[in-house]
């Protein structure tokens, strides 16, 4: 179940530069079920750190909401004639570049069961060493 066959797909087709590369990990049907069952069991304690303006990621805040959001602020304040000042954040990267002992110090700080954690870290190969 630890074994993972990592691939790298290019961002953009026919290029040769690394970081124009996105490493995708391809893991048996077993490590996929048992994850799903994790995060399940794990997002009653994460749930609540999670802001109520975060979009994606979350259950009803889709895309499509952000861009509803979006719209209708803008739509307000061309309704006022107030200025709307947007900032737009990148993390297209984020996600590549996850260090996986601060994930596990954040996790035991919202008191994640320690069996849980324990199945993660061996899934992720980052070793038990709490």
């Amino acid at each position: 179940m630890k074994k993972s066959i990592y691939i790298s797909i290019p961002k953009k087709p026919g290029t040769a530069e690394c970081d124009q590369h996105r490493t995708i990990s391809l893991m048996g049907h077993l490590t996929k079920v048992l994850l799903r069952i994790l995060m399940k069991r794990m997002r009653n304690e994460i749930l609540p750190e999670i802001s109520e303006t975060q979009f994606r990621f979350m259950a009803d805040k889709g895309t499509r909401n952000t861009i509803f959001a979006l719209k209708t602020f803008l739509e307000r304040s061309i309704e006022v004639q107030k200025d709307l000042y947007l900032c737009l954040i990148d993390y297209s990267k984020a996600f590549d570049n996850i260090r996986h002992s601060d994930l596990f110090d954040i996790l035991t700080g919202l008191y994640i069961d320690g069996k849980e954690l324990r199945v993660l870290r061996n899934i992720l190969g980052t070793g038990d060493s709490h």
